[in-house]
């Protein structure tokens, strides 16, 4: 008997991650590992309300086990309790992802507690004194919906190391920037960090989120880009044309934003487009992925960690691992989703959002794993105007960003971005907010090439670039060779100047 269910044939409610306890106990039962059965049981029953034919399922599969010394298999369990299984498929849930969805199924019977509870006050509300509301009111109140479902005491992080050093520098060893001289005062983007890019409208910073994704794709770090603001097409056109910049060997190769818009490309560029296409994807396409609103079921916090286990599970299925970070571009189209937070304004939604994202940087999914987020927000207009002063030109302070305090706060590094209207090819870039490094005096002055999607140098650009590739080409006979020719060249110029 096949139980296992296509995950692309899945109803949409269920792929939002609403489990059942019956995925749980098949899908451990389906690892046959007999000690994380016996842990997973403990974890269920201390955890959740069970009813009488689940704590009958799991007594049988414990006695089995610690009795007989007889593990069970799923045909057995669906065959023998067929009333309660009542012939459905089951979701075969990951391993790894097992503890998560028991605290996911968890939250789902407090939240019912705590709605019942509510119903039975209200309707008992006429019968009791103001002192017995009170109490009643807090009994309901110390429900805890979000906290850990089990009781394991952590470690203590002073224990003996070998090489204790070694161990906090390869800790310290994170993803990129991007740009050199960003690094140069930030340092690396290190792991369990939430980091901030903030600009004003126009200011490049949706181009500068995608320049990271892209640059620690290419270093092989798995890279989710959450696009809430832009079509994931819009997004991959413009990869498709830094990558072709980044790799260009000379001006002719470039195609800008407007030629693609325009449909201005000759055969030619069109074959170079498609061939740099492939060749982003053969570079990136494992470790870099793209979901635009289309894709992301994101209304609420557990609608949010289904998306981030799915790419998970994406990553782990193509590149033998898990996530390593996720870019939210951009973090203000949060505030019209509905959290389980009564909120009153927009800042408080995106507030929550931040300490939600700043929490799956610390501890992805509850499963101890640490990853990198990047949040992309919006500058306030007051922010835009000091930071367009003559004399604090692109110094924006690391309260510039709109909407929610919780950003300043939460962030590791904040990076900011000022389109420089005199220079339309620079980029003014501070770092109000550094706990790794330290705030630049002045601005950085980066490059900027918004044709061609790339922020930082193009070699392409560069005066003195010399394609090397030209002097290994064979010599046609008769044909003088041009690399001694300009060797020649110089060696004449340099006897003339002296």
């Amino acid at each position: 008997m096949e139980n296992k269910v296509d995950f692309t044939k899945m109803p949409k409610s269920l792929l939002r991650g609403e489990y059942l306890l019956k995925d749980v106990i098949l899908s451990v039962l389906s690892t046959n590992e007999p000690t994380l059965v016996l842990k997973t049981i403990e974890d269920i029953k201390k955890s959740l309300g069970l009813s009488e034919p689940e704590k009958k399922i799991l007594e049988t599969i414990k006695e089995q086990l610690e009795v007989k010394q007889n593990l069970v298999s799923v045909d057995y369990v669906v065959d023998k309790f067929s009333y309660y299984f009542d012939g459905s498929d089951y979701i075969e849930i990951k391993k790894s992802s097992i503890p998560s969805v028991i605290a996911e199924i968890k939250i789902k019977q407090d939240k019912i507690s705590f709605n019942q509870k509510l119903l039975k006050l209200s309707s008992n509300v006429d019968k009791l004194t103001v002192e017995e509301i009170k109490e009643k009111l807090t009994e309901i109140a110390s429900l805890k919906l979000l906290t850990s479902y089990t009781d394991v005491i952590p470690d203590n992080a002073l224990v003996e190391r070998e090489n204790a050093y070694e161990e906090f520098k390869e800790r310290k060893q994170g993803l990129t920037w991007g740009i050199e001289e960003v690094e140069k005062y930030a340092g690396k983007v290190v792991l369990g960090t939430f980091n901030t890019i903030a600009a004003f409208t126009g200011s490049y910073k949706s181009t500068y989120a995608f320049n990271i994704a892209y640059a620690n794709a290419k270093l092989g770090y798995n890279v989710l880009y959450l696009a809430l603001e832009d079509t994931e097409e819009k997004i991959v056109n413009r990869l498709v044309l830094k990558h072709n910049a980044v790799e260009a060997k000379g001006k002719k190769d470039l195609i800008s934003n407007t030629m693609v818009r325009d449909d201005l490309l000759n055969k030619s560029q069109v074959h170079r487009y498609n061939e740099m296409y492939n060749d982003l994807v053969e570079n990136v396409g494992k470790h870099l992925l793209i979901w635009d609103t289309r894709k992301l079921s994101y209304n609420g916090f557990i609608e949010m960690s289904t998306t981030l286990r799915k790419a998970d599970n994406w990553f782990m299925d193509n590149t033998g691992k898990g996530l390593d970070a996720i870019v939210v571009d951009q973090l203000s189209l949060l505030k019209y989703t509905e959290i389980d937070k009564k909120t009153t304004y927009d800042g408080a939604v995106i507030n929550e959002w931040v300490s939600y994202f700043r929490n799956q940087a610390m501890d992805f999914l509850g499963e101890g794993r640490q990853i990198v987020v990047f949040g992309v927000a919006q500058t306030t207009r007051e922010a835009f105007r000091e930071a367009s002063k003559e004399k604090r030109k692109g110094m924006y302070e690391s309260s510039c960003v709109s909407d929610a305090h919780e950003t300043e706060r939460a962030s590791s590094t904040m990076v900011t971005l000022f389109k420089d209207w005199d220079d339309p090819n620079i980029i003014l870039i501070n770092i109000p907010k550094a706990r790794d490094g330290y705030n630049p005096e002045y601005p950085i002055q980066a490059k900027v090439y918004g044709q061609y999607s790339h922020i930082g140098e193009l070699k392409v650009f560069e005066s003195d670039y010399i394609d090397a590739s030209l002097f290994n080409q064979p010599v046609a006979e008769g044909m003088k060779d041009p690399f001694k020719v300009l060797i020649g060249d110089l060696e004449e110029l340099s006897k003339k100047g002296s």
